[in-house]
């Protein structure tokens, strides 16, 4: 990454979804905007583990909002990640396929191992 290069990361979690841009200034990330949406994906799986609907619904709702505020940011400066319930959803391709569409980049479903590596290192840096 250059100087001034913007990033943004968005983490699809069970209960929220959460958006983190920031900006590259004398080598060092610069936050530049925080939102949380909650969503509850996690609720809305049915005993054959399918995504209901109008969870899907809920989330790409909220990532549209989202796309609007990265729009400025190049797709392959963007991460996104899934945790929890779409490792568990039966029918989690169709969530992820949209996603993808709205967001302009790919999604990946993280390991419940990645996802305690990236907590880990998210609360050492403080």
């Amino acid at each position: 990454m250059t100087e001034g290069s913007a990033l943004a990361a968005i983490d699809i979690g069970s209960n929220s979804i959460l958006l983190e841009t920031a900006r590259i200034e004398r080598g060092r990330l610069r936050p530049q905007l925080h939102r949380k949406e909650t969503i509850r994906l996690g609720g809305a799986l049915d005993a054959q583990g399918l995504l209901q609907t109008e969870a899907m619904e809920r989330g790409w709702d909220c990532l549209q909002r989202y796309a609007e505020l990265i729009a400025h940011i190049p797709p392959q400066h963007r991460k996104v990640v899934a945790t929890q319930t779409l490792r568990e959803a039966t029918n989690r391709q169709v969530f992820l396929d949209r996603t993808a569409a709205i967001l302009q980049c790919p999604v990946e479903v993280i390991t419940g191992e990645r996802e305690a590596q990236l907590i880990y290192q998210g609360v050492d840096l403080f």
